[in-house]
């Protein structure tokens, strides 16, 4: 004769099917770690880190990769109800070409010696998060990029305004010579020369900005000649800078620095240092001025500017590379510029310094050099 089946019996049952089945990773433990029951779905959630193989103690398995979420466990209060919510375990990836693998840990305490640990597989939402992330870093990139070169091109307009000028003075000049009928081939001659020299300019000053206002970081990586990266961000300079009479030097840079490097990257981050000695110097006043140059030091090259502002505050040097973290007046900086700099330096193996020893305020943009044998491939 079969035993009669109790209510309560039959709720236990009702409670393993359903842990068993249930979508979410299940893992019963006692206060050391000791499994008691898993269910299938926590079991596949593990292994890819147990690779198959039978656990017995859930610290063995998530001990290496995440201790203090063991600790965690071990020290629980011993009050039953939610102890850890969502606390995401970084996993490595399965293989290289694969995205992290993580999990969200939430644990309950049943009993002081029972604890329920579910796990939720969450590496598609932290993909997600991240891919957002960059998207945001780029657009705030894109944006203080043009924010840059917007400031500067209102003085490049003026520069242009010169050339322009010219050669409407010649062109009206010769117009008129030819209706008096006095015009001769050499007066054309003389005139189309002029124009070109004054067409090369302009050509040269649209280009640099157009170049300059590119994304850039998707290019590849390629032999550049430092001297004609500094050249063409000062062009950009130039004529900001003498508006606003804040004198802008160009030191000599020697021309058989080769680096290997985003081009227009490098660019950006000269304009934006450029930028940010503009405005030091400008606040000041007096002989305000700006300095920039570059030499070698051992296998580095080291890009300074140097302005005549009131130097950096101790009390805010080590914050002056953090995003968001701007001294400029309101809408005159986003406070994105050194950050974005700072980790387009990282990007190339180099990086942006502080040179407390200067008396004046000095930034210095590290990178590598390229190879003697690379420069020599290249030129």
């Amino acid at each position: 004769m079969i035993a009669p089946v109790s209510e309560l019996e039959l709720e236990h049952e009702a409670l393993l099917s359903f842990m068993y089945m249930c979508p979410v990773g299940l893992i019963q433990i006692t206060g050391d770690g000791t499994i008691t029951m898993i269910n299938p779905h926590a079991m596949s959630l593990l292994m890819p880190i147990t690779h198959n193989s039978v656990v017995e103690n859930l610290f063995d398995v998530l001990g290496p990769r995440n201790p203090e979420l063991c600790a965690s466990i071990q020290n629980f209060a011993g009050i039953c109800g939610p102890v850890l919510q969502g606390r995401r375990i970084h996993l490595p990836p399965e293989g290289p070409d694969q995205p992290p693998y993580v999990l969200s840990c939430t644990l309950l305490m049943i009993n002081r010696n029972c604890l329920m640990v579910m796990l939720r597989d969450v590496s598609a939402e932290v993909a997600l998060e991240a891919s957002r992330r960059e998207a945001a870093k780029r657009k705030a990139m894109a944006n203080d990029r043009l924010v840059a070169l917007g400031t500067m091109a209102g003085g490049l307009a003026h520069e242009i305004n010169n050339p322009v000028a010219i050669i409407h003075a010649l062109i009206t000049d010769l117009a008129e010579t030819a209706a008096r009928g006095e015009a001769g081939c050499r007066d054309v001659a003389a005139t189309a020369a002029e124009v070109l020299v004054a067409c090369k300019r302009i050509e040269r000053l649209i280009s640099n900005l157009l170049r300059l206002a590119r994304d850039g970081a998707g290019d590849p990586f390629a032999p550049a000649v430092l001297v004609e990266i500094i050249n063409r961000a000062a062009s950009v300079c130039e004529a900001f800078f003498r508006e606003s009479a804040v004198k802008l030097v160009v030191g000599r840079t020697d021309p058989s620095i080769f680096l290997s490097c985003r081009e227009v990257q490098i660019g950006q981050v000269l304009i934006n240092l450029l930028q940010n000695g503009f405005y030091a110097a400008k606040a000041r006043g007096g002989a305000a001025r700006v300095r920039i140059e570059a030499r070698r030091n051992g296998s580095d090259a080291e890009i300074r500017v140097t302005d005549s502002g009131q130097g950096v505050p101790a009390a805010i040097r080590e914050r002056i590379m953090e995003p968001f973290f701007t001294t400029k007046p309101v809408g005159e900086g986003t406070g994105l510029g050194l950050s974005i700099a700072g980790e387009i330096a990282r990007a190339h193996g180099g990086r942006i310094s502080l040179d407390d020893s200067n008396a004046e305020t000095c930034f210095v943009l590290t990178l590598p050099l390229l190879s003697d044998n690379a420069s020599h491939a290249a030129r």
